[in-house]
């Protein structure tokens, strides 16, 4: 078996398309020294070639994870998470979570969002998400294009440098980025067409910098840390706590901090209503043509990014207004010394 897979290693060494070498899909515990393994043996044959390995989601039982403790979806799961950084040692730390069920959305998107860039931080490695763009069940719905905006923008503000779609098209799903029949692309691949752009254009911006804090402001859902007052960028006025419902889209926003050092110089805030403007409640007809008014506030006059041009844009003072649309992003940073 070694030789026929150096044979084939052999005859991929060096060829320009080779980005990757995709392991294992969602291993359990006892699988990650043989993976571990592996990866060292490519590595010497073939080095510099990404090892790609991706793991369960927080909502996976300890049979699946091979990790005791309870509760699951924190103590067992943080152990996975530990276990696989110490045996395998990912470049790249990569991990699935499907949050649309038929009857609503799922409850632990926030915290697995939350325990994945906590551990990508203390490694010191970037981390990546693959995201629902289909049906394969029937309890699970098809994402809306603002949905999948959704997904990729909360991923984006907390930090994640890669993303991923489950699935482009495969018989058994529904839905997805192509017609199986006549191989015609779905709305949801335009839709992904431009959210590849925009992810990419500020996840270049965000590279150099850390992921220094993620806040909510609204649904207080399980895992998430609430803006707080003396937070170098805040919500004026600020948005009220509202307790999660149980199959309901949360509301409000998320804010997340970059920079250098400990000083947070960018702030990525997403609209957490995927259905409608301004992020927070079911608005009356008339507060579609003049939703309330509220805004970002920085530590000094900011700049707006616009990922058309992938440029800065002066906004001539300290504060912005946040006018969202369903899932809308804003981008900002406070404006260079010098400029």
């Amino acid at each position: 078996a070694v030789e026929n897979l150096d044979r084939f290693l052999e005859s991929v060494k060096g060829h320009p398309a080779l980005y990757a070498f995709f392991l294992k899909d969602e291993p359990s515990a006892s699988q990650f020294p043989g993976l571990a393994a592996l990866k060292a043996h490519l590595e010497k044959k073939v080095p510099g070639v990404l090892n790609y390995v991706n793991l369960f989601p927080n909502y996976a039982n300890t049979k699946q994870l091979g990790t005791e403790g309870e509760p699951v979806r924190t103590v067992a799961y943080e152990a996975h998470l530990r276990r696989f950084m110490r045996d395998f040692k990912p470049r790249l730390l990569s991990y699935d979570h499907y949050h649309f069920t038929a009857d609503g959305d799922g409850s632990q998107y926030f915290l697995n969002l939350a325990q994945v860039r906590r551990e990508a931080l203390r490694s010191g490695i970037p981390f990546m998400v693959i995201v629902q763009a289909c049906s394969w069940t029937i309890s699970m719905r098809i994402p809306t294009c603002s949905e999948l905006r959704w997904l990729v923008y909360t991923t984006l503000a907390y930090g994640a440098q890669g993303i991923s779609y489950y699935v482009l098209g495969y018989r058994g799903h529904d839905g997805a980025m192509i017609n199986l029949a006549d191989g015609s692309p779905t709305p949801l691949y335009y839709e992904a067409k431009r959210l590849n752009k925009e992810f990419a254009a500020i996840a270049t911006e965000l590279q150099p910098l850390r992921s220094q804090a993620v806040y909510h402001a609204g649904t207080a859902c399980e895992g998430t840390v609430a803006l707080p007052a003396d937070s170098p960028f805040r919500i004026d006025p600020p948005v009220p706590p509202l307790k999660p419902q149980n199959r309901k889209p949360v509301q409000g926003y998320v804010v997340g901090l970059f920079g250098r050092g400990s000083t947070a110089t960018h702030a990525l805030v997403v609209n957490l209503d995927y259905r409608t403007y301004a992020g927070l409640g079911q608005p009356r007809r008339e507060e579609f043509l003049k939703p309330p008014r509220r805004f970002l506030i920085g530590p000094g006059p900011l700049e707006r990014f616009d990922v058309g041009s992938s440029s800065w844009i002066p906004v001539g003072s300290d504060r912005v207004e946040l006018r969202l649309p369903p899932s809308g992003a804003l981008f900002v940073r406070t404006k260079p010394q010098g400029r």
